[in-house]
C-alpha cells in the first residue's frame, strides 16, 4: 500500500499530528504532500488499489481551498483531521466522503487505531463506498448526524 499524507506547509501546531500519523503509517512507502500542487499531483495518478489518504488540516481555510479536489478525494480511504469540530467545518468535511474524521482538538487514540486497521487491510475500513459508511470521532458536535 501507498498511502498519501496531504498537510499544508505552515502547519503550526499541526505539525506533531504529521510526525504521528506518519510514525503509524510508515513513511518508506508514503508520499508526504505540502503544497496543494504536489497533492493534485499525486491524486491525478493512476493507483491499481485504492489508496489510503491523510489530510490534515491545520486552519478552515485550508479545508475550504481543497474544493476543487473534491471529485479526487472520493476515490480514495480519505481520513481528515480537522482544525475544530466546528458546525461549518464538520458540514464541510463530510462533503468529502471521508471514512473517518477527527479534529486537531481529539486525543489521536481512536485516530492511531483506525490507520492501523486501515493500514492492515481491515474491510471496514477498505471497502469503496458512497461515504455511508464514514467514521466520525465520538466527541462530534452534538446535533449533526454522526454516522
Amino acid at each position: 500500500m501507498s498511502p498519501l499524507i496531504y498537510m499544508p506547509r505552515n502547519g503550526g501546531a499541526a505539525e506533531p499530528v504529521l510526525k504521528m500519523v506518519a510514525d503509524v503509517i510508515g513513511t518508506e512507502n508514503a508520499t508526504i504532500c505540502r503544497t496543494e500542487m504536489a497533492l493534485l499531483k499525486h491524486l491525478r495518478q493512476p493507483f491499481p488499489e485504492q489508496r489510503l489518504a491523510v489530510v490534515i488540516m491545520p486552519a478552515s481555510k485550508h479545508l475550504k481551498s481543497l474544493a476543487e479536489f473534491q471529485d479526487l478525494l472520493k476515490n480514495l480511504r480519505l481520513v481528515l483531521i480537522l482544525p475544530d469540530r466546528q458546525k461549518d467545518t464538520l458540514i464541510t468535511a463530510h462533503r468529502f466522503g471521508p471514512r473517518f474524521i477527527s479534529s486537531l482538538e481529539d486525543d489521536f487514540d481512536a485516530l492511531t487505531a483506525v490507520l492501523r486497521k486501515m493500514m492492515s487491510g481491515d474491510s471496514a475500513y477498505s471497502k469503496l463506498s458512497d461515504g455511508a459508511d464514514t467514521q466520525v470521532y465520538a466527541n462530534a458536535e452534538p446535533g449533526l448526524n454522526n454516522n
